[in-house]
């Protein structure tokens, strides 16, 4: 443990940028005076973003974190994989500084007991000529709030680690743990280094709750313009189509079976379990 706690102080010495309060973490780093390889990390957000634009509740309490990073010449597609990966060192540093086993529901939330205690929002800052100059993981994970702060309806869906178990965590030793396994992932994607990848998707389908379940596929183009598929589920779930997770690829793309046979291999979007 202590050559870990060295090897991490070591790491993060001279990246970690701390703030009482950001609007977001993500939108932090993408200003023009923040450098790359940097860690930005607010105790609260007053605009936390999740997937779509839609809001992140980041009230005092949390794990609100950006890495910060200036990739190589790398194709897009290369970095297909990576919210896959970080939702295994997410739930690889929980399991480690908490003891906890969570589930992973694809494609980037992490749920403990069924509820959503981690989401992951990985993005791209593009130059004029199109080249990848900052690549961003944004995390955050619901630590130490208290019930109150999930209360109306976020109740069912959202919780935080404290809420569930009555133990509080150890933001220091998660922060450092997911800090090394982070830029592990992200070593891992700049030397295509296929091998531990292979690895690491089948941890993710290990522990991925959403493999064996009907699901329906929250496809945007269903709906109209400029509305969120989730809110169009909630009013109506015979919009989507229903289909049975098969498996997780090796990209993390998620396979669906949908009633005809035919199968599907879903890359990017959502999917609500049922």
């Amino acid at each position: 443990m202590k050559n870990i706690n060295a090897a991490a102080d070591r790491f993060i010495m001279g990246r970690l940028m701390e703030f009482e309060e950001l609007s977001s973490t993500n939108e932090y780093c993408k200003g023009n005076d923040i450098r790359t390889d940097c860690i930005i990390r607010a105790h609260r957000q007053t605009s936390g973003r999740g997937r779509m634009g839609r809001k992140f509740v980041s009230e005092e309490g949390g794990l609100y974190l950006s890495y910060c990073y200036l990739p190589p010449d790398l194709k897009a597609e290369k970095l297909m994989p990576l919210t896959g990966l970080c939702a295994v060192a997410v739930h690889c540093a929980i399991e480690k500084a908490t003891g906890l086993n969570a589930d992973i529901k694809w494609t980037n939330d992490l749920l403990l007991y069924g509820k959503k205690i981690c989401g992951i929002l990985v993005e791209t800052v593009l130059g004029e000529d199109g080249k990848v100059e900052k690549l961003i993981i944004g995390i955050g994970i619901n630590t130490n709030q208290k019930s109150e702060c999930f209360e109306g309806e976020l109740e069912n869906i959202a919780s935080s680690i404290y809420a569930l178990t009555g133990k509080e965590t150890d933001e220091t030793k998660l922060l450092k743990y997911l800090s090394m396994l982070i830029h592990g992932v992200y070593s891992m994607v700049c030397k295509g280094d296929f091998d531990r990848m292979e690895e690491y998707a089948e941890y993710y389908r290990a522990h991925c709750v959403t493999i064996g379940k009907e699901v329906r596929i929250l496809r945007p183009e269903l709906v109209s313009a400029g509305k969120d598929p989730r809110g169009a589920y909630a009013e109506d779930p015979s919009v989507f189509p229903k289909a049975i997770a098969v498996d997780i690829d090796d990209n993390f793309g998620l396979i669906v079976r949908h009633k005809d046979g035919k199968e599907e291999k879903i890359t990017f979007g959502e999917i609500s379990i049922k």
